[in-house]
């Protein structure tokens, strides 16, 4: 067991393992690359700007949260239900751009 200490914030750390006897040195393990980081928070609610409907379609947009809560923001997931109340099982996923 090995443990690395007053490691900072935001640098990446590439750790490679090697076995050694008496002679010989073996071959690197795959290296381990790890990210140091805080933990992210939650980030804020988007806040819908827009709800447009014409001809079938609606169109949605949104602004981003104003807390990212640390990190970006990859996506939004959308859940919505049929139009009978009946909740859909998986969401839509949509990129943040």
């Amino acid at each position: 067991m090995f443990e690395a200490k007053e490691l900072q914030t935001s640098l990446t750390y590439t750790f490679n393992l090697y076995a050694m006897n008496e002679i010989f040195l073996s071959p690197a393990s795959d290296s381990l690359v790890i990210k140091i980081g805080v933990v992210p928070s939650k980030p804020g609610l988007p806040q819908y700007i827009v709800q447009e409907y014409e001809s079938g379609s609606i169109t949605i947009t949104w602004a981003a949260p104003t807390s990212t809560g640390g990190w970006p923001i990859l996506s939004y997931l959308i859940w919505t239900d049929n139009g009978d109340g009946i909740w859909l099982s998986s969401p839509i996923t949509v990129l943040a751009s």
